[in-house]
């Protein structure tokens, strides 16, 4: 979203911070390759969009992938702990 707002004279304009992006889980042990505990995890960093399908089905196990939309505006979130 783009939005246009006058200052003192100047034009200023918000570019739309947020990015979907698809991040891969390297190592992550397949007991984790469900929906709910990958949109967990991808709540964690931003708001999940969708889990990959073969890492739902478990069909490639090398690493997980899900997608997940985040605030460029905020720092990335490095690493995640699992509970």
């Amino acid at each position: 979203m783009n939005a246009m707002k006058s200052m003192e004279g100047h034009t200023v304009k918000y570019l739309h911070s947020d990015s979907q992006s698809w991040m891969s889980l390297p190592e992550l042990p397949i007991e984790y390759f469900s929906r709910r505990i990958l949109t967990r995890i991808g709540n964690k960093v931003g708001k999940t969009v969708r889990v990959d399908e073969h890492t739902a089905r478990k069909t490639r196990g090398k690493f997980a992938r899900i997608s997940v939309e985040m605030n460029l505006n905020k720092p990335l979130v490095p690493k995640v702990q699992l509970d």
